[in-house]
């Protein structure tokens, strides 16, 4: 066993090597010209990103759920009738915590404007929409980085884009 007075010992060294690894890191900052993170400052690695989610079913919340877990927001947007179809099951609950939820009717003018403003202020933009159901809603690629050329536009497709079982949605 151990003795108290060596395990103190053995405490006291591994402090000094994290306040010694602290201050490399400090002057390492200051060589890069970058403001070093206080050790105050226990946000999250996510925190501070915006995710606008127009995912459904198990892939696309999933991924976000994740993100969110990391300290990032996600804004969910979901059906005004309804919510998330997934809503109807457990699932939905295990894939969509720790996010915020608008319900919004996208296929309303108003509605695809929503979804862009909130795009204004965004980092991510999922969906997973079958192939043609984003374009006609309005929030394709090109209209969402009209109002956020800096976005990331993430796809989680639960079919392919091109061939044959593009537009195969409940079919396979």
């Amino acid at each position: 066993m151990t003795e108290p007075n060596a395990i103190h010992q053995q405490i006291a060294e591994v402090e000094a090597e994290i306040a010694a690894l602290q201050a490399k890191l400090q002057q390492l900052h200051q060589q890069a010209n970058r403001e070093a993170p206080s050790s105050a400052d226990n946000a999250p690695p996510l925190a501070g990103i915006r995710i606008v989610d127009l995912s459904w079913a198990v892939f696309g919340p999933l991924s976000t759920q994740i993100l969110a877990d990391m300290g990032a927001e996600v804004i969910k947007v979901e059906r005004v009738e309804g919510g998330d179809l997934g809503r109807q099951s457990g699932s939905f609950y295990a894939a969509n915590r720790n996010k915020k939820s608008v319900t919004v009717n996208l296929q309303a003018p108003e509605g695809r404007d929503l979804v862009l403003k909130l795009c204004e202020t965004a980092h991510i933009f999922v969906q997973n929409f079958r192939p043609g159901a984003i374009e006609r809603l309005g929030l394709d690629y090109d209209a969402v980085r009209q109002h956020n050329p800096q976005i990331v536009f993430a796809l989680c497709p639960a079919l392919v884009k091109r061939g044959r079982i593009a537009r195969a949605a409940g079919k396979i």
